[in-house]
């Protein structure tokens, strides 16, 4: 089966501008969320626009946001992607050990950028995000009513990644898409902690291909946080 490729691409959306600090430039990305599908019966009518800073600081080219991540509210940097919905962070970053909120699944994605590559296990968890305007810059989120929570976000943990695929001060990356962009093997127990054994990235990447094709591993669409966030209003 092959993998996917998706295009690594900065968020091109305008919004009012931040103030940037000197040498560096910040934007807002205004995000209105619709699904494109039928939204539930009774819900409140018409979507609320969600602002998020966003800035090109972190990675030197690519925008990126700071998201809340589990119980203990790690804060990540991730790379806004407009070609997938899939979320993600670094194991460096983000341990689902120590997060009270985390709930493994049976699911576990595989992903080849342009630039690079991961594979690795999907989490369930808290996530938060939104904020005032150049909260990134000056390195707070906001105060605790301008930020969104979503309980049960899907979040992948990049164990096995390419040298090199988050550079910076980057800490994953947050699509921007909607559902059917966010594929996932769907395993028959959980995948983490990591259930097969470990290599570097290649070799790990042979051997989970070789899995899936043996097991007949099927694949699924993994719901992405936007549907949550909908969901709210």
């Amino acid at each position: 089966m092959p993998t996917r490729k998706i295009k690594r691409s900065a968020i091109t959306t305008k919004g009012p501008a931040a103030t940037p600090a000197t040498g560096t430039s910040s934007r807002t990305a205004t995000r209105t969320s619709s699904r494109g599908r039928a939204r539930k019966a009774g819900a409140a009518p018409g979507p609320k626009p969600l602002r998020i800073p966003i800035t090109n600081v972190c990675d030197g080219s690519d925008y990126s946001a700071q998201i809340l991540i589990g119980s203990g509210q790690v804060a990540a940097n991730v790379i806004l992607d407009t070609g997938s919905s899939t979320l993600a962070v670094t194991p460096d970053l983000y341990n689902p050990a120590g997060d009270t909120d985390a709930k493994p699944t049976n699911l576990a994605q595989l992903v080849i950028y342009g630039t690079g590559g991961w594979i690795g296990p999907v989490i369930n968890t808290t996530m938060r995000f939104g904020g005032a305007v150049g909260a990134v810059s000056t390195g707070s989120m906001g105060s605790a009513p301008s930020l969104v929570t979503l309980n049960n976000a899907p979040i992948a943990v990049t164990d096995f990644q390419e040298a090199g695929n988050f550079s910076g001060t980057i800490d994953g990356i947050m699509g921007l898409a909607y559902y059917a962009l966010n594929d996932a093997y769907q395993f028959k127990t959980p995948t983490y902690p990591w259930p097969f054994p470990s290599s570097a990235f290649k070799s790990e990447m042979q051997s989970f291909m070789h899995i899936i094709k043996s097991q007949n591993i099927p694949t699924v669409d993994v719901p992405p946080y936007f549907d949550e966030l909908e969901d709210q209003g």
